[in-house]
């Protein structure tokens, strides 16, 4: 079994679960973040801290040691894996339509809606500045349908190249989909990035 103990001086300033949440956060393995950290009411509210984590960190709750003052008592954190999710770069207001100048991507430990299924998706709840884009927060729009004409876009090595054709089959903006070029001479698989933009991810017949 494992254990792993970490003291502090007094958090001044700061709150006891914001230097409790640091202490988790330094020891966690590159895969791993921190959602949430939850004291008991009765916790000081400052004071020296340390913590004591038995066994590895891993995703989901799981209790850490904790002393404040000489006080110990269970804290419960939840982790959860590191993704890539969209984040709100200003408040969302329920019914608005989201736009690729409305979201960031960043790398966190939250229940978040992968970036491409959000452009184009109705907000049916605000979502705050700042706060990742849950799947609840948001509905996907209609599948544009078959025949839509489409800009297929290749990238490779920072080279772009650009030519026209029709999505092969019903899909949504963000979704994976299929595309054959305005020649008809082959179909490629990719994802829907916006209205009429398509971005090959699999350039395979």
């Amino acid at each position: 079994m494992l254990a792993i103990l970490l003291t502090s001086a007094p958090a001044w300033a700061t709150s006891v679960e914001d230097v409790v949440a640091d202490k988790v956060r330094a020891l966690l393995p590159a895969h791993l973040g921190l959602v949430a950290v939850e004291l008991p009411a009765t916790a000081p509210h400052d004071g020296p801290v340390a913590i004591e984590w038995r066994g590895a960190p891993r995703a989901g709750r799981s209790s850490v040691l904790v002393s404040v003052a000489g006080r110990k008592l269970w804290a419960r954190v939840t982790l959860a894996p590191l993704k890539d999710v969209a984040v709100a770069r200003r408040p969302l207001p329920a019914g608005a339509t989201v736009t690729p100048a409305d979201v960031t991507v960043e790398r966190r430990a939250a229940v978040g809606s992968a970036p491409q299924l959000t452009v184009g998706a109705t907000v049916k709840r605000d979502v705050a500045a700042g706060a990742a884009i849950a799947p609840a927060d948001v509905e996907l729009g209609p599948p544009e349908p078959r025949g839509q004409p489409l800009r297929i876009v290749a990238r490779a090595g920072g080279v772009e190249v650009a030519v026209a054709g029709q999505l092969e089959q019903p899909a949504r903006i963000g979704e994976p989909a299929v595309a054959r070029l305005a020649d008809g001479s082959r179909l490629v698989r990719g994802r829907l990035a916006g209205p009429g933009v398509f971005v090959v991810e699999n350039d395979r017949d």
